[in-house]
């Protein structure tokens, strides 16, 4: 066998080489904007936030978006360490709306491989690579090449607590310290990625671990969500008084009765939408039965802990959770664990590796492709670029717009003016759209594909805004220029 030849067998046996593998498939469609149907409007508010910065200045304490019409635009969002990497991309390169994609992916390639190290380290090689390659096939498979923050948080999350393991085991000042800025940073990104530090809670029990160890990593689990505590607790309801709230938590009661009558969504997004694979949750339940005959206080002491950490979560989101594919994010890397150990335990019967090498095989193929078509952007909407190179070009810059996008601030990102999204009732409203007007909008963007009653713009023009000027038209938009007296 050539030399050629054996790398290409030794590279796949390692994980580097399915962490290549991984990010070379990630990386079609990279450059895309956000045109993608799952998540764009997710993706546009974080764009909007980095823009906002690379145009105005990188103001860290007071994050801005466009949709807040005439209001300044500041809002509680997450702290934005996502947005500066995207900002410090747009200041060396000039804009571009694809840098998110690939900062997201090369976390979640770091936070994978130190995933695998870690679980390696704490359980087996065998266990690390089933479970490694399962979380790549996961939700995170088309989340991790997003523009949002939700893996790349728990990312860093896990490569800090993969630096606590090593500073646990070798004891150097410098894993410690490394693991503190980075689970700092994750869940300040993101705060309910701060569920996993729930597993170092069987740390208490362990005996054969010096006291110091235990004082230290506790004092640094403490430091590391301190100024998440800060933020999110103190900083962003003062953000939220400026007019345009973010997060909006439910009280235990209020959150338990959103998500009753949504149980249906809610069990979908652990049965299905966490592996995006029938055959991975298979797996999972037969590695949860081995783990319950195999493992200690101390393992199900750790897993039992997360857990009952991201149900607060999940209760304090209320019916956001169930209808939302990301939510479940945080909790699919303890998934991935028992789908690791139920594989790894099938090696003992008589088939060796090859039976649970078949089944990863397929687990991935599965995963993947229920997955791959969101790299992909539809051509119908490709024509939401015009907003960008023909629409935009005839409003002024500091004029803001109605634009009848529905409740996703997608189309106003890409024309990149501040203004309001519309329902289109509320555009043929009279009362409305004077109340806009003497707030300030100028300019009206009518989207013809999505107004469901549009016949033509005459019509249209008579029946809601009667002295209103048409600047602009092409085949999917109509401009419309606005004035003090257009809905008298």
């Amino acid at each position: 066998m050539g030399i050629n030849a054996k790398f290409r067998i030794s590279i796949f046996t390692r994980i580097e080489g399915w962490l290549l593998l991984f990010f070379l498939i990630q990386c079609i469609g990279i450059t895309d904007p956000p045109l993608e149907i799952g998540h764009n409007w997710r993706q546009v508010l974080t764009n909007m936030v980095s823009r906002n910065y690379y145009e105005s200045g990188m103001d860290w304490l007071y994050p801005r978006i466009d949709i807040a019409g005439e209001k300044t635009g500041i809002t509680g969002a997450e702290f934005p360490i996502m947005n500066f990497l995207i900002f410090l991309c747009f200041k060396a390169f000039g804009f571009a709306h694809w840098y998110g994609r690939l900062i997201n992916l090369l976390m979640v390639v770091w936070g994978v491989f130190r995933f695998h190290k870690m679980t390696k380290v704490l359980f087996d090689e065998r266990v690390a690579n089933y479970a490694a390659l399962t979380l790549m096939a996961s939700v995170w498979f088309s989340i991790s090449r997003k523009i949002m923050p939700d893996t790349f948080a728990v990312s860093l999350v896990i490569i800090g607590l993969s630096y606590w393991v090593q500073y646990c085991i070798q004891i150097r000042f410098k894993d410690w310290i490394l693991s503190v800025v980075f689970v700092t940073l994750g869940v300040l990104s993101k705060i309910p990625s701060a569920c996993l530090l729930a597993a170092l809670l069987p740390m208490v029990w362990m005996n054969q671990m010096q006291r110091k160890t235990k004082i230290l990593i506790f004092t640094g689990a403490f430091l590391s969500i301190l100024p998440a505590i800060v933020w999110y607790f103190y900083w962003v309801p003062y953000l939220n008084t400026f007019g345009y709230p973010w997060f909006i938590s439910k009280g235990l009661v209020e959150g338990i009765r959103e998500i009753l009558p949504l149980w249906p969504l809610l069990l979908e997004k652990f049965y299905f939408t966490s592996f995006y694979s029938f055959l991975a949750l298979a797996a999972m339940i037969y590695g949860v039965v081995v783990c319950a005959v195999k493992r200690d206080k101390a393992f199900w002491t750790c897993v039992a802990s997360v857990t009952l950490v991201f149900v607060f979560y999940m209760v304090k989101t209320g019916s956001v959770f169930p209808q939302h594919t990301y939510y479940v994010i945080p909790f699919v890397p303890i998934m991935c664990l028992f789908v690791g150990f139920g594989l790894s335990s099938l090696t003992r019967f008589r088939f060796g590796n090859k039976l649970p090498n078949v089944l990863i095989f397929f687990i991935v193929l599965e995963g993947v492709s229920n997955q791959m078509h969101d790299h992909f952007i539809k051509k119908s909407e490709m024509y939401k670029l015009t907003l960008a190179s023909e629409v935009s070009s005839h409003i002024p810059k500091s004029d803001l717009v109605i634009i009848n996008s529905g409740v996703n601030p997608q189309e106003l990102y890409f024309l990149n003016r501040k203004g309001w999204v519309a329902l289109n009732e509320q555009v043929l409203d009279n009362n409305q759209m004077s109340t806009w007007i003497k707030k300030g909008a100028k300019y009206l963007v009518l989207n013809k594909s999505s107004y469901k009653n549009w016949v033509t713009l005459h019509i249209t023009q008579s029946s809601a805004t009667p002295d209103v000027e048409l600047v602009f038209e092409n085949e999917h938009y109509a401009l419309y220029k606005l004035t003090s007296d257009s809905t008298e």
